[in-house]
């Protein structure tokens, strides 16, 4: 028995075979408050389980591997409060901020090479990628890790302020692509690495690069990120 409901079992776990199974006779997906019974089934079979902290049931975690040996590594905030959470075993290890009720993601390539991120605030070895007043998706368009990349592509998923240390200096192009084509609607210089985003900038996408690469980069994007 692993788990009850009042006298009733709630959980049983069965051995088949050379296997276990794991019986749930109470629905998790009913649930509207997170519970910790699929780890509790996970450390009663010894599978080892992602090294996230803290260690919440609101807190859920998932991992997708790619073709080629990339990760995709997938955090779900179920509570009302926004999570600072910490994933130590991934290429890099990450501290990501989650608002409430929202997730969070990181992509590693084959190499091991950060290049997308997901969050209302990252920080990988220890040096922070971006921060910001509501989540945001920042992607790295030249080969690069997030932590060097020097072309970016940001969606802003609110309003409010970004900040992007690694990318004082550079300038943000607005914009969209349209009929398969970058549609730039302002550009501006990053000054200290800070977006500062109206509603109409949120849900835009931003390339983020020198000035003399805009171009370059504007005429790429729709064949990277579509």
């Amino acid at each position: 028995m692993l788990a009850r409901a009042g006298d009733l079992p709630a959980a049983v776990l069965n051995n088949l075979g050379a296997g276990t199974v794991l019986y749930v006779t109470d629905p998790l997906e009913l649930h509207t408050e997170p519970r910790a019974l699929l780890a509790a089934f996970l450390s009663a079979v010894g599978i080892a389980r992602h090294g996230v902290s803290p260690d919440q049931a609101e807190i859920h975690s998932h991992r997708v591997p790619g073709e080629g040996g990339a990760i995709a590594q997938v955090l779900l905030n179920l509570s009302r409060e926004e999570q600072r959470v910490t994933v130590s075993d991934l290429p890099q290890p990450l501290v990501l901020t989650l608002a409430p009720r929202s997730g969070g993601a990181a992509l590693f390539d084959g190499r091991g090479t950060l290049v997308a991120a997901e969050g209302k605030a990252m920080t990988a070895r220890g040096r922070q990628l971006f921060s910001g007043d509501a989540p945001a998706i920042v992607i790295a368009l030249d080969g690069r890790d997030l932590r060097a990349a020097r072309s970016l592509a940001v969606l802003p998923l609110g309003p409010g302020t970004l900040r992007l240390p690694g990318a004082a200096g550079l300038w943000a192009e607005v914009g969209e692509v349209r009929g398969g084509q970058w549609v730039p609607y302002e550009r501006r210089p990053l000054r200290e690495g800070t977006l500062r985003m109206d509603a109409a900038m949120a849900r835009a996408w931003i390339l983020v690069a020198p000035q003399a690469a805009l171009r370059d980069l504007a005429r790429r994007v729709p064949q990277e990120l579509l």
